[in-house]
This record gives structure tokens, C-alpha cells and sequence, in this order.
């Protein structure tokens, strides 16, 4: 499967502290380290090329986010609110999606890697080439997502909710998927391996009889 594109980071920036976001802000070209933005609540940001490692968005809205070639890498967002944004070429490397929000966004181009994320909400978002790798999703929402061609490699997908989503061509080989819930039109066309396709029988209700 055609892997995500990775983003184009800034390649000279000083790294510096970020405090605080106005609504309409611009972030182009930036390292932010080791910041506190905890409780933000902002409009219409726009961030291009940009570097986050090790920052805090505690408890933070953004609403109408628009990030392009941006990685966020061990950052908290926990109960952070990504409503309505649109992310292109934006990694997100061992974040803790604690409780975080991102219904109705649009994601292209995207790659989860390490994260730990029980109970993020993602209802009613769409994918384009994303892939999520070791990353702990258990309790998650995916309910009318478009997941068409996601790949969850290695992931804990207990219990997630998947009513009403998109599964054609996800790859969901290697995660945990016991107590998924979903129905047979939803996994039409899905990508699974032996184990879970026993697993998914049991979730159907269906008795397996071996001769």
C-alpha cells in the first residue's frame, strides 16, 4: 500500500517557546519546543513546515486548524479539539490522543506512530493515505468515517467504534480488534488476517463448526 507522504519540515529555524495563539494566527517555518499552550481556544489558525516536540496542548480547541507539512512529535493532546481542520503531510510521533478530538476533519496524507490514544474521537473524518503504526486506539470513534484504505499496523483497536464507517481496503493485519464494533457492510472489503477473521465470526455471532 502506497505509504503517506512525509512532511516538509523547516530545514534552518531557531527553536523557541511559544506561549499563546490568537485566532487567524500564521505559524510558517517554525521549531516550537518544549512549550506550554495549554487551554487555548482559537479560530482559523493556519501552520505550514512547522516543528512541535515536546509541547503541551492540554485541553486546547482549534477549530478550523489548517496544517500542512507539520510533525508533532512527543507532544500532549490530551482533550484537544481538532474540529472541522484540515491536516495534509502531518505525523504525529509518540503523542499522547488521550480523550482527543478531531470529528468531521479531513486527513491526508498522515502517519500515527507510537501514540497512546484511548477514547479519540474521529466520527464522521475523512482519510486519504493515512497509516497508524503501535499506536493504542482502544475505545476510539470512528463511526462514519471514511476509512477507505487506512492502515492500523500493530494497533490496539479494542472495542473502537466503527458503526457506519468506511473500511474498503483498510488494512487493519497485526492489531487487536476484540469487542470492534462494527457490522458485516462495514467490513466489506476490509483487510484482514486469519486471527482476526475468527475474532470478527465470534463478534457476528456465528458458530464455526470444525469436523
Amino acid at each position: 500500500m502506497k505509504r503517506p507522504a512525509p512532511p516538509a519540515l523547516p530545514k534552518r529555524s531557531t527553536p523557541f517557546v511559544l506561549t499563546s495563539l490568537d485566532d487567524e494566527a500564521n505559524l510558517a517555518g517554525v521549531s516550537i519546543i518544549d512549550s506550554v499552550l495549554v487551554a487555548q481556544h482559537v479560530q482559523s489558525v493556519t501552520i505550514a513546515e512547522a516543528l512541535f516536540k515536546q509541547t503541551s496542548f492540554n485541553n486546547s480547541q482549534f477549530l478550523g486548524l489548517h496544517a500542512t507539512d507539520v510533525r508533532f512529535e512527543s507532544c500532549d493532546l490530551t482533550e484537544v479539539v481538532f474540529e472541522r481542520s484540515n491536516l495534509r503531510r502531518v505525523e504525529f510521533i509518540g503523542c499522547r490522543l488521550i480523550g482527543f478530538q478531531a470529528p468531521k476533519a479531513r486527513f491526508t496524507d498522515m502517519l500515527f506512530k507510537g501514540c497512546n490514544g484511548p477514547g479519540a474521537q474521529f466520527w464522521k473524518s475523512q482519510w486519504k493515505t493515512i497509516r497508524f503504526e503501535n499506536c493504542v486506539l482502544n475505545d476510539a470513534d470512528f463511526q462514519e468515517a471514511d476509512l477507505s484504505g487506512v492502515v492500523f499496523s500493530k494497533c490496539d483497536l479494542r472495542n473502537a467504534k466503527m458503526a457506519g464507517a468506511k473500511l474498503a481496503g483498510a488494512n487493519l493485519c497485526g492489531s487487536k480488534i476484540d469487542g470492534l464494533k462494527v457490522g458485516v457492510d462495514e467490513l466489506r472489503g476490509a483487510i484482514v488476517d486469519y486471527e482476526q477473521a475468527m475474532s470478527i465470526v465470534r463478534l457476528l455471532g456465528i458458530t464455526v463448526q470444525f469436523e
